[in-house]
C-alpha cells in the first residue's frame, strides 16, 4: 500500500482519488528506465503528470533510500525553489510504498528541450531572447544561494512563444540542490561550467559577453573574462580525467562498446550499432577492392571505398598494415581519436565500428557525410557562396586548439558538406591528430597555414582575412590581435 504525501495543489483532491486507486497505472506510457529509476507519463483525469518511481536494487542505494528518501527530497526541493522564484515543474505529491518511491510532478504543456529551443531561435531577435531568459534563471540561482550539483542542458526544459518573442526556461531533476545561506565559487562554476561547450560551439563571443553580463552583472569586464577563462579550463580538464574511463570502455565490452569475436576478427561496435551491417559493410568494401575505380582512395596503407546497406551509406576505411602494437595501432588509434572528437563535441565523422581482422587488416565503418569537400566546392562557387563555409572551417580549427587538438593532416578536402542542404560541414580524417594539455601557438599557426594553403588559387586575399578573423573569434585561449595572428601565419608560410 502506497502512502502519499500531497502538496496544496488546486487539484489535490481528484489527484488523490487518482492516485490512491492506482488508476494512474492504466494509462501510464514509459518514456525513461534504467536500473534506479523509471519515468511515466500518464493522463491524469485530464491532468498531463509525470511519475518517477524510483526502486534502487543494490545495497548502497538501499541505505541510501532508508536514510534519505530520494522523491521526498526532490518533492521538498521542489517547493522550496518554488517559494524562492526559482522557475521548476510543479511538484504535486510524493508516495512509498517498501522500498519504491513515487514522485508525483505536473507535465509542462507545449514545453521542449533545451537544445530543440536553442535550435528554433534561429534568427538574432530570437537567440537575444533565448540568451537574456537563461541569464536571468541563472542570475536568479546565484542570487538565491542555490547549489546544483547536477547543472546541464538535459535538466531544463524550455518554452517558447515566438509571437511574443519570449523563452521560458523550467528546473527538472532536483534531486541533491540545496538552497545555503552563501554560496562559493565553485558552487557558482558549476552553474556556468556547463555551458563552456556551448561557448565554443553555439554562442559567438557576442552571445557569450551578453550572458555572462547579465549573469554576473556587478562584475568587472576582466573579472568576467578570468571567470570565463578559469571555466573553460576547468571544463578541459574535466573532459580529460573522464576521457580516460571512457577510453578504456571504448577498449572492452561495456556501456560504451559491444566487443564480440567472429570469423573475420575481434569487434568493437558502438552500442546503437548492428554486428551485421558491419559485416555486410566490410564484405562490399572487399568486393570493391577488385575493382579500383570504385574506391575513393587507394593507397598503400589506406583504401576507403563506400558501400550502401538497406537504403544508407556509410564509409569502410581499410588499414592494411596498422601494426602490432596494441593501442599504437593505427586503426586502434583512429578508432579512439574519432570518438574523442565527438566527445568534445566537435563536428566530425560518427566512427561506428572497428574490426581487428584475423588478417591482420584493420577496418573503420564511418557516417557517411557526403560526397563533395570543401576544397572542390570552392573551387566551382564564388567568394558570396564560399565565405559562410570558410567561416565555418576556422571556426571548427578553433574548437580544435580550444580543446588543445593538434590535427597532423589538416585540408580543406577533409572537410565535407553535407548533401542534405543543412549547409553542415564536418570534419572526416581524424587519423593523424594528437592532443596537448595546452596547446603550442607554433602548431596553431601551422594548422591555420596548413589550411589555408590548400585552399584553391582562385581564393582572394580578402577570404583570408575572412578566414583568421572568424578563427579568432571563436578561438578562446589567446591575447593575440588579428593582425598579429594573419602575420604570424604568414610568416609560416615564408
Amino acid at each position: 500500500m502506497t502512502k502519499w504525501h500531497y502538496s496544496d495543489s488546486p487539484s489535490r483532491k481528484l489527484l488523490q482519488n487518482f492516485l490512491e486507486n492506482m488508476e494512474w497505472q492504466k494509462t501510464a506510457e514509459l518514456v525513461k528506465e534504467n536500473s534506479r529509476r523509471s519515468v511515466y507519463k500518464v493522463d491524469g483525469n485530464g491532468l498531463g503528470l509525470f511519475i518517477k518511481s524510483d526502486h534502487p536494487t543494490n545495497p548502497r542505494d538501499l541505505l541510501k533510500q532508508l536514510w534519505r528518501n530520494k522523491s521526498q527530497c526532490e518533492f521538498n526541493v521542489g517547493l522550496a525553489l518554488a517559494e524562492a522564484g526559482i522557475p521548476v515543474v510543479d511538484m504535486l505529491a510524493w508516495g512509498k510504498n517498501g522500498r519504491n518511491s513515487y514522485l508525483v510532478s505536473k507535465a509542462l504543456k507545449d514545453a521542449i528541450s533545451f537544445q530543440d529551443a536553442w535550435e528554433y531561435c534561429n534568427d538574432h531577435q530570437m537567440r537575444d531572447a533565448f540568451l537574456l531568459s537563461l541569464a536571468n534563471l541563472l542570475r536568479k540561482m546565484v542570487a538565491s544561494n542555490i547549489n546544483h550539483p547536477d547543472m546541464h542542458s538535459g535538466n531544463i526544459m524550455s518554452r517558447v512563444d515566438g509571437g511574443q518573442q519570449k523563452v521560458d526556461f523550467f528546473l527538472l531533476d532536483l534531486y541533491d540542490i540545496k538552497i545555503l545561506t552563501g554560496i562559493y565559487p565553485t558552487q557558482v562554476s558549476r552553474l556556468i561550467n556547463w555551458l563552456c561547450f556551448r561557448f565554443d560551439n553555439d554562442f559567438t563571443p557576442q552571445e557569450t559577453s551578453l550572458l555572462m553580463g547579465r549573469i554576473f552583472p556587478q562584475h568587472s569586464a576582466d573579472e568576467k573574462d578570468n571567470i570565463l577563462r578559469a571555466q573553460k579550463s576547468f571544463n578541459t580538464r574535466r573532459l580529460l580525467r573522464k576521457w580516460r574511463g571512457r577510453r578504456s570502455r571504448l577498449l572492452r565490452d561495456s556501456s560504451q562498446c559491444n566487443q564480440q569475436h567472429t570469423e573475420h576478427g575481434m569487434w568493437h561496435l558502438l552500442k546503437q550499432f548492428d554486428l551485421k551491417t558491419a559485416e555486410r559493410a566490410v564484405d562490399l568494401h572487399r568486393q570493391q577492392i577488385s575493382t579500383p575505380e570504385k574506391l575513393l582512395k587507394a593507397e598503400g596503407k589506406r583504401k576507403v571505398s563506400r558501400v550502401n546497406i538497406d537504403s544508407c551509406t556509410y564509409i569502410v576505411k581499410e588499414f592494411s598494415n596498422p601494426g602490432f602494437y596494441g593501442c599504437w595501432r593505427s586503426d586502434c588509434l583512429s578508432w579512439l581519436n574519432t570518438q574523442r572528437i565527438g566527445y568534445y563535441a566537435i563536428p566530425a565523422a560518427t566512427c561506428y565500428a572497428w574490426l581487428k581482422s584475423s588478417d591482420g587488416k584493420g577496418y573503420l565503418i564511418l557516417e557517411d557525410v557526403g560526397t563533395e569537400n570543401a576544397r572542390n566546392f570552392f573551387a566551382r562557387h564564388d567568394s558570396t557562396q564560399r565565405a559562410p563555409y570558410i567561416r565555418k572551417i576556422a571556426r571548427v580549427l578553433a574548437m580544435l586548439h580550444n580543446k588543445h587538438v593538434f590535427h597532423k593532416d589538416c585540408k580543406v578536402s577533409n572537410f565535407v558538406i553535407s548533401d542534405s542542404g543543412d549547409e553542415r560541414l564536418t570534419l572526416i580524417d581524424t587519423d593523424r591528430i594528437r592532443f596537448f594539455r595546452s596547446i603550442p601557438d607554433k602548431k596553431r599557426f601551422q594548422n591555420l597555414h596548413q589550411a589555408y594553403s590548400n585552399f584553391p588559387e582562385c581564393m582572394r586575399d580578402e577570404e583570408f582575412d575572412l578566414f583568421i578573423a572568424a578563427y579568432c573569434d571563436a578561438f578562446s585561449d589567446s591575447e593575440m590581435s588579428k593582425a598579429d595572428t594573419k602575420k604570424a601565419v604568414c610568416q609560416m608560410t615564408a
